[in-house]
């Protein structure tokens, strides 16, 4: 009987506090064991995971993105004025959204600041 009284006492709470002391102590068990792995494979020198893989860019040219109604844009080649493709979106989207962040971008920077379009390996 003093046994169950002693492990249903382990989970009530205390009035003054919210949390239970049991649920506390896992949670920080839990933060101390994330960051002791954590650090542990930084200092072992271990790659991380979701590295990306080294490659090189094997074409690339620069494109002017021109806003067209209703949200859409047209993508031509900064060159020699070859339209790329023409993207029409209905109600904005993406790629209005894209290319109105692109505009506030070129704004700040000098007017020959286009973006460039590659091509990975």
């Amino acid at each position: 009987m003093a046994r169950r009284q002693i492990a249903e006492s382990q989970f009530k709470a205390d009035p003054r506090q919210t949390i239970p002391k049991v649920v506390l102590r896992a949670a920080g068990l839990l933060v101390v064991t994330a960051l002791a792995l954590t650090a542990a494979a930084r200092v072992s020198g271990m790659t991380p995971y979701a590295s990306p893989l080294a490659s090189t860019p094997i074409a690339s040219r620069m494109i002017v993105m021109t806003p067209v109604k209703p949200g859409g844009v047209v993508v031509t080649d900064c060159k020699t004025g070859e339209i790329i493709i023409t993207l029409v979106t209905k109600g904005g989207g993406f790629v209005g959204a894209a290319e109105r962040v692109l505009a506030r971008a070129r704004a700040c920077a000098t007017p020959s600041a286009n973006p460039r379009s590659a091509q990975w390996s």
